[in-house]
């Protein structure tokens, strides 16, 4: 026995020892760091896992989406839609209570307005010395105003998004229209009224040479129907708030005013026996006059009714 052990006690001897110390240390090493890494995750709380949640149900998807949208859409992207009524009367009151009066250059001579339509009709503006016919929508020349609404007795402007009033000439500024053009006649009879003629008549035609030259100017205005007020100025004429006819005199080209036979403050009150104190009754003279090679004027001068009359034939 003691025989072994010396032998066993020489094979030790005979070992390399710097390795096999080497070698237990390394081991050491690796199962001290596996012991340090079970005690780690011993204390290391585990994290919680939750399950995933199961899809909700389509109505309750739609209504989160929804609600997303209807975030968007009240942040108004594009513009805040406006929602406007159709009470046309309400509007123009609307309007007409917040336009103040005009203080442009400018003055309105004359109207023909439609009812029930502020869009309709036609308003006659003096700008920079010369009158011209309007439409609704159209711009003002010399100024950046733009006719918005035209009223029997003003017309609304938008003056660069401002609404502004300019009253018909000879009426003072108030909040509420006026209809000095009114006159008592039933709205069924469309035709002219029974107007008396009067014994006093000029032949405006009755020379070669002016009838052809208002042949010609007839042809002119119906192209360009505002170059009518190169020849006359037109304005309404009121007396006690009421239309009594329109006042002529001559425009900037005065030689075709005075041989038509006509005179300064001359007052027109009834064209092919329309009479123009009456909105419907003038509406029909333009719109007869447009196609007709007669035309018969009645004018008031110097307290006398004179027939001024027209053959383009």
């Amino acid at each position: 026995m003691e025989q072994q052990i010396q032998q066993f006690k020489q094979f030790l001897t005979r070992l390399p020892h710097a390795k096999l110390s080497a070698l237990v240390t390394l081991l050491v090493v690796v199962y001290l760091a596996f012991l340090l890494s079970k005690l780690v995750w011993l204390v290391w709380p585990k994290p919680v896992i939750s399950p995933l949640a199961p899809a909700q149900h389509t109505s309750q998807s739609n209504n989160v989406r929804n609600s997303s949208a209807q975030h968007i859409i009240e942040q108004f992207l594009f513009g805040k839609a406006i929602v406007t009524n159709n009470n046309n009367t309400a509007q123009q009151s609307q309007v007409v209570n917040n336009a103040p009066e005009t203080r442009l250059s400018i003055n309105l001579t004359g109207i023909v307005a439609v009812s029930n339509d502020d869009q309709g009709g036609v308003a006659i503006i003096e700008s920079q010395g010369k009158q011209v016919s309007y439409l609704a929508e159209d711009v003002i020349q010399g100024t950046r105003a733009k006719v918005a609404q035209i009223l029997p007795d003003r017309v609304i402007l938008n003056v660069s998004g401002r609404f502004e009033t300019l009253m018909l000439d000879g009426l003072d500024f108030t909040k509420t229209v006026s209809m000095p053009v009114l006159a008592a006649r039933n709205d069924e009879d469309m035709g002219p009224q029974q107007f008396v003629s009067s014994e006093l008549k000029i032949d405006a035609t009755a020379d070669p040479q002016v009838k052809q030259s208002i042949i010609e100017t007839r042809e002119e205005l119906l192209e360009e129907p505002g170059k009518l007020f190169d020849y006359i100025r037109v304005s309404q004429a009121m007396n006690d708030g009421e239309l009594i006819g329109y006042r002529l005199s001559p425009g900037k080209e005065p030689a075709l005013f005075k041989q038509m036979g006509l005179q300064n403050n001359d007052l027109a009150i009834a064209i092919n026996g329309y009479q123009l104190t009456d909105l419907k009754q003038a509406m029909s003279a333009i719109n007869e006059l447009r196609n007709s090679t007669d035309a018969n004027i009645t004018i008031e001068r110097d307290g006398e009714q004179i027939d001024v009359q027209f053959s383009l034939q």
